[in-house]
């Protein structure tokens, strides 16, 4: 009873009221006024997110330009609207990003294809030849979006690729990787080229230049150097390197460069049959200048880098010969993305004043993907070949 009594002798609470809409009770002239005093983007998020606001202005609610119907797309894209699929600018319209670089029927006619004759593919922007195959504008703008929106739709690891070619005496490696990191989408590709040692080293050089000859994306840094620019003497003990491309493409202090000619170049890594190729002393120039370097392109932002593995002394094989490279793709919002536009078939290429000259940001992009401060200045990148090489090892001589 005590029990009973008192749970009679409680107070009810007071039934707090949900707050009415206030536009329920406003005038639908007061509210055609409100939406007049809006721009386009803020009206059309007005009336779409009010149901009364959207049946007062809704209905007869038009952009006035293109512009206008961007930006409100815009809006939609950050709240996730349509979360598998991606905003395309070109197109003013949300849309499946292509599976492949080609098109089908279908993609073949959004206003950014057109079968292919579409401004933005006859300009070479949607994808380039001096990146792999498989990265394209669509896929990057859909990875990029699936990581703001914190979805697993269109996981980094699509970037992902891994490639083995060999002939006789000859195996390479090549494996891309990417990484989202302050929200612009790094690339990373690491060639591995291994050679059979011996007497038919010299040959097995021969057959590897055939190779890199035919599949010859493997050659590229960016669009504006490859590595047998930089380096042919690796892949050729006779051919002379351009000096000139030291200053004309890579944002490096070439001051300490010591003057000497081809021949001394090429005997740097060359005396006594290529020994870059083989388990003996690579001389100490060499090691400083190219292997300890990373290397940046002063018209995109790819950072580079060649290192020579030693592999143990007794493993039948010669050294590993590593290319890598590092590059900013940009955030995958837009294609004026400069940091896109700088890997594309273009010659538009944006022009460095001194306040904003390529040397000072050298390196960034291998920063931001490998996680390690001072890289390629305190500290040296070294890559990790195990896995890579035992792959290697596992695969068949021809």
């Amino acid at each position: 009873m005590e029990s009973h009594a008192s749970v009679l002798g409680k107070k009810a609470l007071p039934l707090v009221p949900r707050p009415s809409n206030p536009f329920k009770v406003l005038p639908n002239e007061l509210i055609l006024e409100l939406a007049d005093v809006l721009d386009p983007a803020d009206r059309a998020s007005f009336a779409y997110t009010d149901r009364r606001a959207y049946h007062c202005i809704g209905g007869a609610f038009k952009f006035a330009s293109a512009t206008d119907r961007l930006e409100f797309l815009t809006r939609l894209d950050r709240d996730g609207f349509f979360p598998f699929d991606i905003l395309c600018h070109e197109c003013s319209m949300f849309h499946p990003p292509r599976s492949y670089s080609h098109w089908d029927e279908v993609e073949g006619r959004r206003a950014c294809i057109r079968h292919g004759d579409s401004d933005v593919i006859r300009q070479g922007y949607l994808d380039s030849p001096f990146l792999p195959y498989h990265v394209f504008f669509d896929i990057v703008a859909a990875v990029c979006r699936s990581f703001r929106l914190k979805t697993d739709n269109y996981p980094v690891d699509c970037l992902a690729d891994r490639q083995v070619y060999k002939a006789e005496g000859v195996k390479i490696s090549s494996r891309t990787s990417a990484r989202i990191c302050e929200g612009r989408l790094i690339l990373k590709t690491e060639n591995v080229l291994l050679l059979q040692p011996g007497p038919d080293l010299l040959l097995n050089v021969k057959m590897l230049n055939e190779i890199l000859y035919e599949k010859w994306w493997l050659t590229g840094v960016c669009g504006h150097v490859s590595w047998d620019m930089i380096w042919p003497y690796i892949l050729n003990p006779e051919e002379e390197p351009d000096l000139k491309i030291y200053d004309r493409v890579l944002s490096k202090d070439t001051s300490t460069l010591p003057v000497l000619d081809g021949w001394d170049l090429c005997n740097c890594i060359s005396r006594d049959g290529m020994t870059c190729w083989t388990d003996n002393d690579i001389n100490p120039w060499f090691i400083e200048w190219h292997s300890d370097e990373l290397w940046g392109c002063e018209k995109c932002s790819t950072d580079f880098k060649i290192s020579v593995v030693q592999r143990p002394p007794d493993h039948p094989r010669a050294n590993a010969i590593v290319f890598t490279s590092w590059k900013d793709l940009g955030k995958g919002v837009s294609l004026s993305d400069e940091h896109w536009r700088e890997h594309m078939d273009t010659l538009d290429v944006r022009d460095y004043d001194e306040k904003d000259h390529r040397m000072t940001w050298a390196s960034y992009a291998a920063q931001l993907f490998e996680g390690i401060e001072y890289l390629g200045t305190r500290v040296t990148y070294v890559p990790d070949l195990d896995e890579v090489l035992e792959e290697l090892d596992e695969v068949g001589d021809d």
